[in-house]
């Protein structure tokens, strides 16, 4: 280099027409794509930039602006120079000529408000999956898997491709009118719509979560088309936060439910996706992704609570999870009662930082008890932490200058009762989570089911201690739930969610040992229990899906109550094949039936694209089906007394080995502990243990506990 350099600087005065003054410049180190991009270039021939980008990688040989020609490349001193860094003119027509065709292409298609993205950007993520993934979710190696539950689990397609492959999986699946010509104002909609979908996140939505405190919000939204009237630009954080509420809305409107009558409301059903992407768009701005206001940390909490319901536990959901967790830490919420005194505080902002930090924590914890890639784990410790319990009041009574009425006792309905009871059980989900993880490294495994009881115990004790309003048996209370429920008519609702999260949960806890309980009387407990608990998490479905109700159908929307029902599924089949010719069996079986079936015409209805909890629902439907035909080895015959014909005699309802029935509970079940105490085979795959399931109904032998643990080198 310093040779060419000092070659072309004593080549100047040769070349030079007349006297001129030696030039300054100096030959630029970087090639012309990075310097035309102003983007680092690791100078080397060719560099990375223009590799990745499967560019042309030129560099110039130039001084003072005046081109110099290169070395001969042949010995006919007449041919003409080759001037290096100058590209063919005929090159440059044919990249600008694809380059017409290209962005011509996506004009017409349009599937992306975002071009030319790179998956590692953070602008990345406000994309969602395309519904292209059925051929991919039927190819996938089962090897990728643990067990059903995980295949529940999954959300979308997005984990089941390479991160190294293409990344279609990051495309949008619907067309989006975002563009950076359209102002983010001009997504709004009519005010006399925003007014109704504003209600109607209120009253079917927000009593969930207590996000939004709902007159302050109805204040926002009246500034907002107010300034717009007057040709004022609102303020584009509270655009986002109205946004975010009308995605929200209008996701549960497309379930045909609605809370007030509005001729041409149900005509915004499909406009949740584009404003759910144009707000996720706008919230991963710079500007947006480091504001620490509170209408930031509400608009991202409204749109986790969306994706936790229409995507699962997605990328995307842990992501914007963990930004709020950021943004909530960066305001100081986690210690908003560490001070003195509260005087000359804003008595309103103080309260709402209580119910959105407790809302997170809450989210936090029952993820961590959930199965999915967050399991087991949590982040929010209550040991670091100062923040009082939100008070027991309506929105109404809460303005800035404090609490107009004393809290209501915890037994006294409220919208805020289930906020109180959720976060409750949220914290026995954390304890919970807490033990196992203590005794797993203080204990020995065979003191697994002890630990087990005593956290069923615990769960059972909440049940038994929740307000009679959101109870399930109490017969006596009936009356008294039916008018509270005319006045209420949320409180049916949050009943029915909170008690689908707590049965699900004591199912799930109990699952591992139900099969045990077939065969030993010593976990009958935990069979009893199991199976009783899937009864009522179809009971609580069926009894939400009433025609003609006012409330939200949330199991015909919910991934997450997806995921609870195919857990009640997976107990119910493991009683199925372990007794087949019982008197409940073939309820059960066309129970199960019936859900999956539930399951699969939803994705269809909705044109949701296939999940993970897609394929483990055929797989269980096809497990059910199959589960009255007896597949019995030559060496096993079955007489016309209805009897096996074998070494180890045995009745037609016990053909199914409760070993058989505990692999496939074992197979659905991802506490890793539990797992190394029961499970039989951590070699097969899917296919592979669903083989045996029907393969071995004549096997009889059972190893021992002993023989567990020896064989997984436990002992």
């Amino acid at each position: 280099m310093y040779l060419e350099m000092h070659s072309l600087k004593r080549s100047i005065p040769d070349q030079a027409v007349g006297p001129t003054k030696r030039s300054a410049w100096q030959q630029p180190a970087s090639c012309e794509f990075c310097r035309l991009k102003k983007i680092r270039c690791d100078k080397q021939r060719p560099c990375s930039s223009c590799v990745a980008r499967d560019t042309t990688c030129e560099y110039v040989s130039l001084a003072g602006g005046t081109l110099h020609p290169a070395v001969q490349t042949g010995v006919n001193d007449s041919a003409p120079a080759t001037y290096i860094g100058t590209p063919s003119l005929e090159r440059d027509i044919q990249e600008v000529k694809e380059r017409l065709k290209r962005v011509e292409q996506l004009l017409l298609e349009r599937q992306s408000p975002l071009q030319g993205s790179n998956p590692g950007d953070v602008d990345s993520l406000v994309i969602t999956p395309q519904p292209e993934s059925k051929a991919v979710l039927r190819n996938v190696n089962h090897e990728e898997w643990d067990n059903l539950e995980s295949i529940a689990a999954s959300p979308q397609t997005e984990g089941l491709k390479d991160s190294k492959t293409e990344n279609k999986s990051l495309q949008s699946q619907a067309p989006s009118a975002i563009t950076q010509e359209c102002g983010i104002d001009r997504q709004l909609p009519p005010v006399d719509t925003a007014m109704a979908l504003l209600e109607h996140y209120v009253q079917g939505v927000d009593y969930l979560g207590r996000v939004v405190h709902a007159p302050s919000t109805r204040s926002l939204l009246e500034s907002v088309y107010s300034q717009l009237s007057q040709s004022t630009s609102p303020p584009a954080e509270s655009i986002i936060f109205l946004l975010a509420i009308f995605a929200s809305a209008s996701f549960y409107l497309e379930c045909g439910q609605l809370h007030l009558s509005s001729d041409g409301l149900h005509l915004h059903a499909g406009q949740s996706h584009r404003w759910k992407e144009t707000t996720l768009q706008h919230m991963l701005q710079m500007d947006q992704l480091f504001s620490c206001s509170m209408m930031s940390l509400q608009s991202a909490l409204i749109i986790l609570v969306l994706l936790w319901d229409s995507e699962g536990q997605s990328k995307r959901f842990h992501t914007l999870k963990s930004l709020a967790y950021a943004k909530a830490i960066q305001m100081g919420m986690h210690n908003v009662d560490a001070g003195s005194s509260d005087v000359g505080q804003d008595r309103l902002e103080q309260e709402m930082k209580r119910r959105l930090w407790w809302h997170l924590t809450c989210t936090d914890w029952l993820l961590g008890s959930a199965p999915g890639p967050q399991q087991g784990i949590y982040m929010i410790s209550p040991h670091h932490t100062t923040v009082k319990y939100p008070a027991n009041i309506e929105d109404e009574d809460l303005t800035e200058e404090g609490i107009h009425r004393h809290p209501k006792p915890d037994r006294h309905p409220t919208s805020m009762s289930f906020f109180l009871c959720r976060l409750k059980f949220a914290q026995l989900c954390r304890e919970s989570m807490d033990a196992i993880q203590h005794a797993k490294t203080t204990q020995p495994s065979q003191l697994i089911y002890p630990l087990i009881l005593e956290i069923s115990d615990k769960y059972m004790s909440f049940l038994r201690e929740l307000p009679w309003f959101f109870r399930l048996e109490d017969e006596e209370d009936e009356a008294k739930r039916t008018d509270l429920t005319k006045k209420q008519p949320y409180i049916s609702h949050q009943r029915a969610v909170l008690l689908y999260g707590i049965y699900s949960r004591l199912g799930r806890l109990h699952r591992p040992f139900v099969t045990k309980g077939i065969a030993d009387p010593g976990f009958a407990g935990s069979y009893n229990i199991g199976i009783e608990c899937a009864e009522r998490l179809l009971r609580i479905r069926r009894m939400t899906a009433v025609h003609g109700s006012q409330l939200l159908d949330i199991f015909g929307r919910s991934q997450s109550v997806d995921q609870h029902t195919f857990n009640a599924m997976l107990l119910l089949t493991i009683d199925v094949m372990a007794h087949p010719n019982s008197p409940d069996s073939e309820r059960r079986r066309a129970d199960v039936i019936e859900i999956c079936h539930i399951l699969q015409d939803k994705h269809v209805r909705l044109g949701q694209p296939a999940n993970g909890i897609s394929r483990a629902v055929q797989m269980l439907l096809d497990i059910v089906r199959n589960s009255n035909r007896p597949h019995i080895k030559d060496k096993d015959r079955i007489d016309s007394t209805g009897q096996v014909s074998s070494n180890t005699a045995q009745s037609m309802d016990s053909l199914v080995v409760p070993d058989q029935c505990t692999m496939a509970s074992e197979a659905s079940y991802q506490t890793a502990w539990i797992d190394e105490f029961l499970s039989i085979s951590d070699d097969q795959d899917m296919d592979t243990l669903f083989d045996e399931l029907w393969g071995s109904y004549s096997e009889t032998s059972i190893p021992s506990r002993e023989g567990f643990l020896n064989r997984e080198g436990l002992s």
